[in-house]
C-alpha cells in the first residue's frame, strides 16, 4: 500500500529559469536511430546560459542536471587551434556519472553549429563559430518561464543566485494546539 503524502509534506523548492529553446539532434551511432533532445535555458537576470539533455529517443541514459555553458566554453578555450575534439572531453562539465553525457552534450553543440564531423571520424568534432557571440545572441532570445527542481540546478548558477530553502526530509513533528476556549472539567 502507497502511502498518500500529507499536505504538511513541502513540495521540492523549485528555481525559475527561462527556457530559450529546445531542439533535437540527431544521433550519431551506426545502429543509433532517433535524436537526443536538449534545451537551453537562462538564469532571468539572463546572466547565465545553460545547457540540459531532456530526452533521448530509443533508451540511453543521461543526466537532466543543468550545465553551464561557461563551463563547456572554458574546455573548448584550452584545447589547441584546430584539434580533434573526442566527446569525452566533456564529461568533466557533468555531474551525472552517465557516460552518454559528453557524447549527447557534443550533438547537441553540433545542432547549435558549434561542433563540425572531423570527416572519416564519426565521434570526433572540431571546434566552430564564434562561442561567445553565440552565447550573447542565445541569451538575446525571448525566453518562456519554467520552474525546474532545485536538485537538477545543483551548482549550474552562480553564487549569489537566491535559492529557495532546503526540503525538510522526514516526518514532521507537531504539537498538538490547545482550544482556548476549552472549559475546565
Amino acid at each position: 500500500m502507497t502511502e498518500t503524502p500529507s499536505r504538511d509534506t513541502p513540495a521540492e523548492p523549485t528555481v525559475t529559469l527561462l527556457r530559450l529553446k529546445t531542439g533535437a539532434a540527431p544521433k550519431l551511432g551506426q545502429h543509433a536511430h532517433g535524436a537526443i533532445h536538449y534545451e537551453l535555458l537562462a538564469d532571468t537576470n539572463r546572466q547565465t546560459l545553460l545547457l540540459r539533455l531532456t530526452g533521448n529517443d530509443g533508451g540511453g541514459n543521461h543526466s537532466l542536471e543543468l550545465v553551464p555553458f561557461s563551463r563547456l566554453q572554458a574546455i573548448v578555450a584550452g584545447l589547441p587551434p584546430d584539434s580533434r575534439v573526442p566527446s569525452r572531453v566533456f564529461r568533466s562539465s557533468f555531474r551525472g556519472r552517465s557516460q552518454n553525457n559528453a557524447g549527447f552534450c557534443c550533438l547537441a553543440l553540433r545542432a547549435e553549429g558549434l561542433l563540425f564531423p572531423v570527416e572519416g571520424k564519426r565521434y570526433q568534432h572540431k571546434v566552430a563559430g564564434d562561442w561567445e557571440n553565440w552565447a550573447t545572441q542565445t541569451l538575446a532570445l525571448t525566453g518562456e518561464p519554467v520552474e525546474l527542481p532545485v536538485t537538477l540546478v545543483g551548482d549550474a548558477l552562480p553564487v549569489d543566485t537566491p535559492a529557495p530553502l532546503p526540503v525538510r526530509r522526514g516526518k514532521r513533528k507537531t504539537q498538538p494546539e490547545e482550544a482556548e476556549d476549552a472549559c475546565p472539567a
